[in-house]
């Protein structure tokens, strides 16, 4: 018989190359970051879902490389799995990934410095623990769900990079209301737990819910059972990476 081919054989094709990539990605990510992954609960499933989703992202900003997009997906694992859609990173995105008429190392290379002093405000040289305290104790000061972005700022305050030019009022309020809208869309009718989520996102990044990642932290807010019981829940998951 005659070997034959068809659109629909190279898509087979190209989508088992995408999935067995995904897979090896996430392997080397494990061997990189044994500790940090472990305290997440994360799997070689989960951070191939992470490879999944950043592909689709290099896609739309016509990144093929692979070199490029595992670079993006590194990115991700500290801003968050839909960065790309953060009203945060606008900005940096425009200067960097959105400028087509460069060549894709360069962008790449311009979101990274983006990126590195976006995360050295944010974190101000603590560790994911000492956020996770300083977290946990503003929402126990502050139990009540904010009527307005503004107000959702301000109470969230203490959790905001404090590097003058790295984000603006405006700018936090867009990304806060939005984090509104999506506590709703998740279901979360409780004000705490709405709190919660829109704390949470400072660190782990819009839509965080949907992040392969993230798939521990969700469970415990799905698992609380009250405001004291979440703030605990989420204490001793912060507590994992000290």
């Amino acid at each position: 018989m005659a070997f034959t081919i068809s659109e629909g054989m190279f898509r087979t094709l190209a989508q088992g190359a995408a999935e067995d990539w995904d897979r090896q990605t996430a392997e080397k990510l494990l061997e990189i970051y044994p500790a940090h992954m472990e305290a997440l609960g994360a799997t070689v499933a989960d951070l191939s879902g992470l490879c999944r989703t950043v592909r689709g992202h290099a896609l739309s900003y016509q990144i093929t490389e692979r070199r490029d997009v595992f670079k993006l997906v590194v990115i991700a694992l500290s801003l968050g799995a839909h960065f790309c859609h953060d009203p945060r990173f606008q900005e940096g995105i425009a200067r960097s990934l959105a400028r087509l008429s460069l060549p894709s190392g360069r962008r790449l290379t311009l979101l990274s410095t983006f990126a590195e002093a976006w995360l050295r405000s944010l974190w101000r040289g603590r560790t994911l623990s000492d956020f996770g305290a300083r977290l946990v104790a503003t929402l126990r000061h502050c139990t009540v769900m904010p009527d307005s972005p503004s107000a959702l700022t301000a109470a969230l305050r203490p959790l905001l990079p404090d590097e003058r030019g790295i984000l603006r009022v405006e700018q936090s309020e867009t990304f806060l209301a939005a984090c509104a809208d999506h506590t709703l869309a998740y279901g979360l009718p409780d004000p705490e737990l709405r709190l919660a989520y829109c704390a949470s996102a400072l660190a782990h990044g819009y839509s965080w819910f949907d992040d392969p990642l993230m798939r521990g932290l969700r469970s415990e807010f799905e698992a609380a059972r009250s405001a004291d019981d979440l703030h605990a829940r989420m204490a001793g998951f912060y507590a994992r990476f000290s």
